[in-house]
């Protein structure tokens, strides 16, 4: 599958000729069509609406989406978020205020990486 990875706030997908800067991700409207659960595109689609520079809770983004009850199967959506970096899911942390996971390459430290890279500094 081919991954998106950063290095130096650079994505490029391996295997193939496209490169973009980390701040233009965010404006990116287009990417292809998301394929997954009704649930899981629900989750994928309120996790967009999250600005670069703010974290929810998966409690949080659970109520957003109407399912307050849920937060488990939120936070299971995420980790089967197909396109991790311009759908952000590493916005998304614990209520205690923990990373939570990441499914991303280089785990919960690259999470922590791109949040720090937008500001946000987690204390777990």
């Amino acid at each position: 599958m081919n991954q998106p990875f950063l290095r130096g706030g650079w994505l490029k997908l391996r295997d193939s000729g496209f490169i973009l800067h980390q701040s233009k991700i965010d404006s990116m409207v287009e990417h292809p069509p998301l394929i997954g659960t009704p649930f899981q595109l629900l989750v994928w689609n309120a996790l967009k609406e999250i600005p670069r520079g703010e974290v929810r809770t998966y409690k949080q983004l659970a109520a957003q989406i109407g399912r307050p009850q849920s937060i488990r199967a939120v936070a299971n959506a995420c980790g089967k978020n197909p396109y991790i970096v311009v759908i952000p899911c590493h916005r998304v942390i614990r209520s205690d205020g923990g990373l939570g996971g990441y499914s991303g390459s280089g785990g919960i430290e690259e999470k922590r990486r791109l949040l720090e890279q937008e500001g946000v500094h987690i204390r777990f």
